[in-house]
């Protein structure tokens, strides 16, 4: 920088000294916002400076540690599963022993899948810019009830729906406020799937029939997958999302064991769970030999009657 001195008549040079005990990165190419929520895939590069070149980053996905070292490539790490991140970066200059630190903590939510409920408090740091539910502005509605925070739980009937949802907050490494736009999906319905003839829960020697509407699923959690297990250890999986067809289609099980079949969402969320068990039909030896026994029942009951009449007579 420049500037004049006065007194003695001249220009004078000065240098403006910045400490940085910061650990410098960006998040898909941009300024960090802390508790940002994002829809896609996010990209922390943590490039190595002339004060520090070695950075270990930590981070947990919902509480759970993970293993940032399979994230890493180069000095970017790469993090696409759905859920609340927190990242912690240290660093120390090998001269000086200064210890550079930052944290970071950041949310992904995958807009085609549904949520039972979506919020963020106040303490955030965001004001709401704009509301878009089903393609109709509900901004002032949601704003009179606050303009920093949003709670919304599809447990209530007026609030399922798909949300565009425009927030800012302030950038500190710019001291500029900031928007950003993310999309969350509400809905709290339980996917129906048809046993045909038969109830869930039960034994059946016969063919079981399933029946299920992938569109309609999909409508009702969004992206998805029926896991089809037996106790024998056979498995199939069945994808939902936005192509699966809009119509009624069946799959007929009809080898014997223990059945479970089970609805994730694609965040691998527990949805439901549909249980029954094929037994093995019986042969025609078996059908005579019980068919024999219960004549033989019948026919014991019936002399029983019989002496008992004969009795109370005398």
């Amino acid at each position: 920088y420049e500037f004049f001195d006065a007194v003695n008549n001249r220009a004078i040079n000065s240098i403006q000294i910045t400490l940085i005990k910061d650990v410098m990165f960006s998040a898909n190419g941009e300024n960090p916002m802390d508790n940002r929520i994002y829809n896609e895939d996010v990209v922390i590069d943590v490039p190595e400076t002339i004060y520090y070149q070695d950075v270990q980053l930590s981070a947990t996905l919902n509480g759970r540690t993970l293993d940032t070292t399979v994230l890493k490539t180069g000095t970017k790490y790469t993090f696409t599963a759905s859920g609340i991140y927190e990242l912690n970066m240290v660093a120390v200059n090998e001269t000086s022993g200064i210890e550079y630190t930052s944290k970071y903590r950041f949310t992904i939510i995958n807009p085609n899948v549904a949520r039972m409920t979506f919020g963020f408090g106040n303490d955030c740091g965001f004001t709401i810019s704009k509301v878009i539910k089903n393609n109709a502005d509900i901004t002032d509605q949601i704003r009179a009830e606050s303009i920093d925070s949003m709670w919304l739980t599809s447990g209530k009937p007026d609030t399922v729906g798909s949300y565009t949802i425009t927030l800012i907050g302030f950038d500190k490494l710019t001291n500029e406020y900031s928007p950003f736009t993310f999309k969350v999906r509400l809905n709290n319905e339980i996917p129906s799937i048809n046993a045909v003839d038969f109830q869930f829960g039960t034994k059946t020697s016969k063919p079981v029939t399933i029946q299920y509407n992938p569109a309609l699923i999909y409508s009702q959690v969004g992206e998805s997958y029926i896991f089809i297990t037996n106790n024998a250890g056979s498995e199939h999986t069945i994808n939902i999302n936005s192509e699966s067809p809009d119509g009624l289609l069946s799959f007929v099980i009809n080898i014997e064991g223990k059945f479970n079949i089970t609805i994730y969402d694609k965040d691998g969320n527990f949805i439901t769970n549909y249980t029954f068990t094929k037994v093995a039909p019986l042969n025609s030896s078996a059908k005579f030999i019980i068919i024999i026994a219960s004549v033989l029942v019948i026919a014991l009951v019936v002399i029983f009657i019989i002496l008992r009449r004969h009795t109370k007579f005398r």
